[in-house]
């Protein structure tokens, strides 16, 4: 069942999947419509999941479902796997490859390998920490400086 990303609890369990590209604005009214379908009917051994999701900087792709009543079990994930999938396809785009980093640079959003990362990375670059678990852990760790993150390690 979908519920508003404002309605749904700071406990709610997060996925962050980062586009390897900027999405155009009609890409993203056409994700957060086909978001908002799978939503509305995710279920887990039968029992709807109260989800929702947001599309952020034309990049981030973020599922969130409140497990308060409901767990999302090994089978309802893989249904939003291949939502996600189908969003890859659909648009041409890697939501996947967890070896790209993406941060702000001169305003905008640019996404480098690690080892080229690791060449420009200061403690005070903004990133985006795809690690986060919870919609909380999202609105106050997702997007901070290197050096309040697991982005630390690449700080010479």
């Amino acid at each position: 069942m979908f519920v508003p990303y404002s309605e749904i609890a700071n406990s709610s369990r997060v996925w962050v999947y980062q586009s390897d590209r900027n999405l155009s604005d009609e890409e993203v009214v056409f994700i957060q419509q086909k978001l908002l379908v799978f939503c509305k009917d995710w279920k887990a051994h039968q029992a709807h999941l109260k989800s929702s999701y947001r599309v952020l900087h034309n990049r981030f792709i973020i599922l969130l479902v409140d497990e308060q009543q409901q767990n999302a079990s090994g089978c309802s994930i893989d249904s939003s796997v291949k939502v996600i999938k189908e969003i890859e396809i659909e648009f041409g785009i890697d939501l996947f490859n967890r070896t790209q980093i993406a941060f702000e640079q001169k305003g905008e959003i640019v996404t480098l390998s690690i080892p080229e990362f690791k060449k420009v990375v200061q403690s005070d670059t903004v990133v985006f920490n795809n690690l986060v678990t919870t919609k909380a852990d999202l609105e106050e760790n997702w997007e901070t400086v290197a050096s309040k993150s697991w982005h630390t390690k690449f700080l010479v």
